[in-house]
This record gives C-alpha cells, sequence and structure tokens, in this order.
C-alpha cells in the first residue's frame, strides 16, 4: 500500500513545525485525526468482511497515521503548551495576562 499523501506532507513540514505557531500545528493535526477516524473505521469493516490482507495493510497505514499524528501532538506539547502555561502563570500571579 502506498504512503498516503498526508503523511509524505507532515514529514516535509516537519522542520517547519519545529519553531510552528499554534495555527501550523493544528492545521497538520485536523486532517489526521479525521484520517486516523476513517482508516480505523475501514479496517474495522474489512475484519468483520474477513478481508484479513486489507486489515492488515489499513492498520499499517492507521498506525502511520497515529505516528504522525503523536509527533503532531510532541510539537504541540514542547512548542505551544509552553507557551500557554507561561501565559497562564502570568494570569494568576497578576490577574490577568500580560501581552
Amino acid at each position: 500500500m502506498e504512503r498516503p499523501q498526508s503523511i509524505q506532507a507532515t514529514l516535509v513540514v516537519k522542520a517547519q513545525l519545529r519553531s510552528a505557531d499554534p495555527e501550523v500545528i493544528t492545521r497538520h493535526a485536523k486532517p489526521q485525526h479525521y484520517e486516523i477516524a476513517s482508516y480505523g473505521t475501514v479496517r474495522t469493516f474489512a475484519e468483520l468482511l474477513g478481508q484479513k490482507e486489507a486489515a492488515k495493510l489499513l492498520q499499517q497505514t492507521l498506525d502511520e497515521e497515529s505516528a504522525a499524528n503523536e509527533k503532531l501532538n510532541e510539537l504541540a506539547e514542547g512548542i505551544v503548551n509552553p507557551e500557554a502555561l507561561l501565559e497562564s502563570e502570568e494570569f494568576a500571579t497578576s490577574g490577568s495576562p500580560q501581552r
């Protein structure tokens, strides 16, 4: 089975995402979630229909999509959340976010 275009695109922009803003990460994460749900559903249908080879290939693709999504989550946790945490700490100490 050929690697889905979205995984290739995600890998290509990986370096860009290291310094990305939340909007860029979100833009790439949304399709990953959609694809994970879609491949999971189709894989389950293949299993129910006894299509073992198709189910196996779909599971491999699902694993790849999940790995790409995990990378995006790691980027978000490493980039976005510390910024949000700082704002949250500023709010807690001052009563309002400081800009």
